[in-house]
Formats: structure tokens, sequence, C-alpha cells
């Protein structure tokens, strides 16, 4: 059984670095998805040192807080300075206001890493270092603003196959660099 699971394993593997391999694209089309393990992120500069390494990253509240004081202060000019249009700008900055609320109040872990494993978001499935497989930034972009999703590759004992999980990066109060290398960092003390 574990040899099975082994020789699976590094057909994954195999699988993934060819599959995730950089492509060339057109003069025209320069930022395309690009994948990048976590080993690769966490050994180029900025180097980080041992008290970068964070267990629990959660949703930025910089953002959440700058779009809750902007719609309160639109919903309050269209109300009080707008006519008869403003009572329908107001109700739909009153939505929004709810929208940005639940999120700047949301202060919950979105990731968790310790020695055992990762912990994604709320969900009380822990998935061990040994059964994680490997780990990718996905970054796309156009060149002015790049979304990143850290995907990972692991086997879950419960279903018996290999599995894939995202994490949307862009809305925690780190950079992926940094989540790289604490992914890192935690692999390397669990073995």
């Amino acid at each position: 059984m574990n040899e099975l699971f082994e020789s699976q394993k590094l057909e994954l593997l195999e699988r993934l670095i060819v599959e995730y391999a950089p492509k060339k694209y057109p003069w025209w089309k320069p930022n395309g998805i690009t994948y990048t393990s976590t080993d690769e992120i966490a050994n180029t500069p900025p180097y980080f040192d041992l008290s970068d390494a964070r267990m629990n990253f959660k949703r930025s509240i910089y953002k959440a807080a700058f779009a809750f004081l902007f719609f309160t202060a639109w919903t309050l000019i269209a109300f009080f300075k707008v006519k008869w249009i403003g009572f329908f700008m107001g109700c739909f900055g009153i939505i929004l206001i709810g929208k940005s609320a639940i999120v700047l109040f949301d202060r919950k872990s979105k990731l968790k890493l310790d020695k055992q494993g990762i912990c994604i978001g709320q969900s009380e499935n822990q998935i061990p270092w040994t059964n994680v497989v490997a780990t990718y930034i996905k970054a796309s972009g156009s060149g002015t603003s790049y979304d990143c999703n850290l995907l990972i590759h692991y086997f879950n004992n419960n279903s018996k196959s290999f599995e894939c999980d995202s994490v949307y990066l862009v809305d925690l109060d780190s950079k992926y660099e940094r989540v790289a290398f604490s992914i890192e960092y935690y692999k390397m003390i669990s073995e």
C-alpha cells in the first residue's frame, strides 16, 4: 500500500511539473498565468528569517476599512445632497455598506499552518504535511494588477484520492512570498 502511494505521489509530481512548466506567450500577450513552486519562491530574495514564519493568515483589514468608509460617505452624500435619485443611490449604498461591514468584521483565519499540517479556512480537516504533495503559487495578471492563488495538492485520507485546494492570497494580510516561506518552513520542521 505504501509503495503504491509513493508511486502515485511521484506520478502526480511529474504530471504537475509538466503541467505547470513555463509557457511561451506571444509578444502581444506577455502576462499569462504562471505557476511557481513555493520552495522556489522561499529560496529567492527577499530572504526571510524564522521570525517571518507565521501560523495564521487572516483577511487584510485595510481594504475592507477603506471600502466601508467610502460607501458610508457615499451613502450619506446620496441621501442628503442628491434629490429624488439620492434615495435609490442611498438604498444601494446601504447594501454596499452591509457587504463591506461583513468583510471588515470577518477576522477569522483563512489559512493556518503548524507542525502538524495546513488548515484552510474554517474547516476542521487539517491536511497533514505527509499528505501534501506539492504547493504552487498561481499568478495571473494584466500587467498592472496580479491575482495570486495558493494551490495545495494533497492526498485526502477520507476519499483516498489526490485533490487540489485553492486559497485566494490577494485578500490576506501578508504577501505571497511570506506565505510561501511559512509553508516551506513548516514543511521542513515537520519532517
